[in-house]
């Protein structure tokens, strides 16, 4: 294993001045919370909230949530815990801290863990490199406790490096415990109010944030089972949608009797073509763009595996049937405006590049908000804000992307 680094709409179109027109648009921007999103020609999505506490459906990049149901309220993640234990692990991996063919000591507390998916003994060496393997396929716990031990000298502290890397990444909804996942009882076997507990967004962040810096780590979690070869036993993937959905290339189960069945599971859609007439319109010229995207659907809280299984097919499924990916903007391409005086040799820029997931029975359309105080300037600053697009859906906010004032030559 290697790893990089390391080895047909309607459009309507308006300029409007920013001051006078943010109140228009941020009075129909959705509260995500309790309140179900689901798009308006899916009869079946509050059925789904019966068999878990929280969904969402969304493409990589998490621009928009074609689903969401409970998304920003903090649940317990069992074993989709090991995801913050793997990007620490990784980041280690990628400083030069440690090497996947290192051997670790499996310790005592390491093998305490519930489940010994490895069949590990004390004292015994294991390379991180099956460790992260029996980490990430069979989940298990004694090879998660043993690579945070390696990386931290004790669990303990490691979980300290949990919460802080949480906080890099801007996580506030995360608390965690332990490197494992398992839940935290008491000595009487009562469960503890602290656990491991995360959001859905923000279990959304951590898997980007896995994704963009190591992309290949689907060589691992889409293998349907591996081989441990020093003990020569087989392991089989827990995540049962690889075998049943083609595109699934990943990512991570959980389960405890605290937080019930979890599971973050991503997959690779080529979508066949890709919508331009937004983005055309807006730049008035024609463009292109790949028309594969990774989408990610997440369950936490569900009643059962087999009723997981179903809300992220069905999740997963409408993605592939019913949605379409639709170019809104490039940050490299300028956009057209009539009528509106721009300095010598410049243009009008998107912020961002935004290629998005969503069903073809849409109807996106966008409002330009240019800001004409910038022209007050008394010279050319570059990348100078100058107002936003806000695409939308009938009385439903998608997202909003600042422009920016460029130079031509650049591009």
């Amino acid at each position: 294993m290697t790893f990089r680094n390391l080895f047909g709409k309607k459009i309507l179109k308006h300029c409007i001045t920013l001051a006078t027109s943010v109140c228009i648009f941020t009075t129909n921007m959705p509260v995500y919370g309790t309140e179900i999103i689901n798009p308006t020609d899916f009869q079946n999505g509050n059925d789904l909230t019966h068999f878990s506490q929280a969904y969402m459906l969304s493409d990589l990049d998490g621009h928009y949530n074609v689903f969401s149901y409970n998304v920003s309220k903090p649940l317990g993640i069992a074993s989709l815990t090991k995801l913050m234990t793997l990007s620490i692990v990784l980041d280690e991996i990628n400083q030069g801290h440690m090497t996947l063919n290192e051997m670790v000591t499996i310790s005592e507390h390491a093998l305490s863990q519930d489940g010994n998916g490895l069949k590990l003994h004390v004292g015994e060496q294991m390379s991180v490199d099956d460790l992260l393997h029996g980490m990430l396929i069979c989940s298990s716990n004694d090879a998660a406790v043993a690579l945070a031990e390696r990386v931290a000298g004790s669990e303990s502290a490691f979980v300290k490096l949990m919460n802080q890397k949480s906080a890099s990444l801007g996580l506030n909804s995360v608390s965690f415990v332990n490197a494992s996942g398992l839940t935290q009882y008491d000595a009487s076997k009562n469960t503890l109010p602290d656990q491991n507990m995360m959001n859905s967004i923000e279990l959304l962040k951590l898997t980007q944030y896995l994704l963009t810096h190591y992309p290949e780590l689907t060589e691992i979690t889409n293998l349907e089972s591996w081989t441990l070869n020093s003990k020569q036993i087989v392991k089989h993937n827990t995540n049962a949608l690889l075998e049943t959905i083609p595109e699934v290339d990943g990512f991570k189960t959980g389960f405890t009797n605290f937080a019930g069945y979890c599971q973050v599971t991503t997959a690779h859609l080529d979508f066949g073509s890709v919508d331009t007439k937004i983005i055309d319109d807006l730049t008035h010229q024609f463009n292109s763009f790949p028309s594969e995207k990774e989408i990610v659907a997440i369950v936490l809280g569900a009643s059962s595996k087999y009723r997981k299984n179903d809300i992220t097919s069905t999740l997963i499924n409408y993605a592939k049937n019913q949605c379409q990916l639709y170019l809104l903007c490039k940050d490299t391409v300028p956009m057209y405006v009539k009528d509106f005086d721009l300095p010598p040799d410049c243009g009008i820029f998107p912020t961002d590049t935004i290629s998005l997931t969503y069903p073809k029975s849409g109807h996106i359309e966008y409002t330009i908000m240019l800001d004409p105080f910038w022209k007050k300037s008394p010279k050319f600053i570059p990348s100078m804000p100058v107002g936003k697009i806000i695409f939308y859906d009938k009385d439903q906010y998608l997202l909003s992307v600042d422009l920016i004032l460029k130079e031509l030559s650049q591009y």
